[in-house]
């Protein structure tokens, strides 16, 4: 959702084609298959570009359109502190999601599953922690900038319910 969102706060023109996100990935429609060796979403095909992976994406939105403010100019001290927040919320947030909402993946033994969400209920109450902390004084990741770090934790699942460990 957070490149769609992007793309829309960008004005930019573009084409929603539905992927059908029950079908098993392994079962994926071939052409899709040919953009996207995961066959996961999100994929954006730009002309002759294809780029996937959601974090990648928001990159190149905010590259393509530079006049959406969605990135920081590249010598804005606070280039860093987008380009952080972007790769945490790709890399420990949505993989703990992951583990959370298909804890099959993560396990090559179908008795440890429990312990796998388990595992991911943690990490999420560390990463939401620490997304928090940093959403401080906010009102946005960058402070008073608003960003596509902004879109991209909008566009992160929230119904998991996560029980505070005593």
């Amino acid at each position: 959702m957070a490149p769609h969102a992007a793309l829309e706060e960008a004005g930019a023109a573009y084409e929603l084609v539905d992927v059908d996100i029950d079908c098993p990935l392994e079962k994926r429609d071939s052409e899709y298959r040919q953009l996207n060796p995961h066959a996961r979403v999100p994929t954006l095909v730009d002309g002759d570009r294809v780029i996937y992976e959601g974090a990648a994406i928001m990159l190149y939105i905010a590259e393509r359109f530079p006049d959406s403010g969605l990135a920081p100019p590249v010598n804005d001290p606070t280039r860093g502190l987008y380009l952080q927040w972007l790769v945490y919320m790709a890399d420990t947030l949505q993989v703990a999601f992951q583990m959370h909402y298909y804890p099959k993946r993560h396990t090559t033994d179908r008795r440890n599953i429990n312990n796998v969400q388990a595992k991911a209920v943690e990490r999420l109450q560390e990463t939401w922690g620490i997304l928090n902390a940093g959403l401080e004084p906010g009102p946005y990741l960058l402070g008073k900038r608003f960003s596509g770090c902004d879109l991209y934790l909008q566009c992160s699942p929230r119904g998991i319910r996560i029980r505070p460990q005593c």
